[in-house]
């Protein structure tokens, strides 16, 4: 956390020397800043923090592709005749334990089509989804534990 405050000091440095503070420049403060720093990390403490932000653009194309195929799921069984649907609230146990990351993971299970997310039990452990197909309830459990939060584990645990 702290590197990622010195990258924000600097970009609101960059700011303020180039006398501009719109979002364009604090997001090119925001790199260089961040080139500057990584250019100078083999001789300060090691850290985490290049790793994460290096995974980002990775786990965003992820989530990209994942909400591209459950819009395709989505139109598929809106579009079919017949429509088989069973929504249903699903209760997902949750292995995150950070409350940042079970917030995170809430809002891309809402951002998902076919998934909503409902509500957080308030030990944290729980989260309940509500599903547009709910057939069959341990894979919409199973998927969102693999895709969504096993990934955020790996992003930013």
């Amino acid at each position: 956390m702290t590197m990622f405050l010195a990258n924000l000091l600097l970009a609101m440095v960059w700011a303020a020397l180039t006398g501009v503070f719109s979002l364009r420049n604090m997001a090119t403060g925001f790199v260089i800043a961040y080139l500057v720093l990584y250019a100078a990390s083999p001789v300060m403490k090691p850290t985490l923090y290049f790793q994460r932000l290096r995974r980002l653009p990775v786990f965003a194309l992820y989530f990209a592709w994942l909400v591209i195929v459950a819009n395709v799921k989505v139109a598929r069984t809106v579009l079919s005749p017949g429509m088989k649907l069973q929504p249903g609230i699903i209760a997902v146990p949750l292995s995150v334990e950070k409350d940042s990351l079970v917030v995170l993971l809430a809002n891309l299970v809402t951002l998902t089509p076919g998934t909503l997310s409902m509500e957080i039990s308030r030990d944290r452990r729980t989260l309940y989804v509500h599903a547009l197909d709910a057939s069959d309830p341990d894979a919409v459990r199973r998927d969102i534990k693999i895709t969504l939060e096993q990934k955020i584990q790996e992003l930013l645990s």
